[in-house]
């Protein structure tokens, strides 16, 4: 078995994307994140507006160079784009963007772009491809549940739903390994999006094909991945397990993203909306970045950054809360028990 069968599809390693700006602080978008995701595997990162989830995007699939760290595609590192043209076998990561009519060129056919993502994937040594250009583009448009007919029309022909399925396709075009989707059902309707995330399921299983899913959305998310990884402020303070995470989140800005979602549970319960907002990524608190929205915060936590603390199999939380712990508790059980103790 060959090393690139062997290791994950995508490796990130402490990652780190600063902007800089003229006569202001910089911006660290991304603080150092390290993410591993494996062959078939589909992770939900996770987060609020302005947590540097489409940053740390951007930096995966070289749209933004990192000031530090690495990225690790099927086992080699990974260069930021230039102008020269990828390496095709570079090309095997994708990316899927927010909104798809932007994505897409308004003044070419839907076949044709999707004709010339099948040519530049097979300029290389995966040329050859079965059948013809035409038949190939017909297959694309099929997996992703359009009828052949579709390649004929333009973009502004198709609902946003469909636009998003023919940006997935062609993503497939460069038969990847690892497709990145930057907040691919935000700016659907919500049948667009049950039926546009079973899709994403499908097409995972069906093609061994790891997915880097980055939502706002906890509720869509929940139905969809294997792994969450949760970002706060350009760094991740959990990733664990989906079930996990539901049945027994650890961090306290985890537990508060679940706490703020719906639930039709016939009881009227009201969902808790997280008070105060994410702080400027140019100047972030001391200590725990989370702490002056934490209901939990103490005093170690206002002037010590948390480090990665393992807490049960293969769990790691950033709060000191679980320091000591031995298995993975709710961080509401975890206050209450500390403030029984403490004098």
């Amino acid at each position: 078995m060959s090393a690139i069968a062997t290791a994950p599809a995508l490796e990130v390693k402490d990652v780190e994307v600063v902007y800089e700006r003229r006569d202001r602080d910089p911006v660290r978008a991304v603080a150092g994140v390290s993410l591993t995701v494996g062959r078939g595997q589909i992770v939900g990162l996770v987060g609020e507006s302005g947590c540097g989830k489409s940053t740390l995007a951007k930096a995966i699939v070289g749209l933004e160079k990192p000031r530090a760290g690495t990225i690790v595609f099927e086992g080699r590192e990974l260069s930021p784009l230039t102008r020269r043209a990828r390496p095709i076998e570079d090309t095997r990561l994708q990316m899927v963007f927010q909104n798809p009519f932007s994505s897409l060129n308004p003044r070419r056919r839907i076949g044709a772009q999707l004709a010339e993502a099948l040519q530049m994937a097979w300029s290389g040594s995966r040329a050859g491809g079965d059948g013809s250009l035409r038949e190939r583009v017909a297959a694309l448009l099929e997996l992703v549940g359009l009828p052949a007919s579709a390649s004929e029309r333009y973009a502004h022909q198709f609902s946003g739903g469909q636009r998003q399925r023919i940006a997935i396709a062609r993503a497939l075009a460069a038969d990847p390994t690892v497709i990145v989707l930057d907040e691919p059902l935000s700016s659907l309707d919500a049948s667009a999006q049950a039926q546009i995330a079973n899709l994403l399921v499908r097409l995972s299983r069906e093609l061994d094909l790891a997915l880097v899913l980055i939502s706002h959305d906890l509720a869509i998310v929940q139905h969809i991945v294997d792994e969450v990884a949760v970002m706060y402020l350009g760094k991740l303070v959990e990733q664990v397990p989906s079930g996990e995470l539901w049945q027994q989140p650890a961090h306290p800005y985890t537990e508060a993203l679940i706490g703020a979602i719906p639930r039709a549970d016939g009881e009227r319960t009201l969902p808790v909306a997280l008070a105060g907002e994410v702080p400027d990524p140019s100047a972030p608190p001391p200590g725990c970045r989370f702490h002056p929205r934490c209901p939990y915060a103490f005093d170690k936590c206002r002037v010590e950054e948390p480090a990665q603390l393992p807490i049960g199999r293969g769990r790691e939380v950033a709060c000191w809360l679980h320091e000591g712990a031995v298995e993975p508790r709710r961080p509401s059980e975890l206050a209450a028990a500390r403030a029984a103790t403490t004098p």
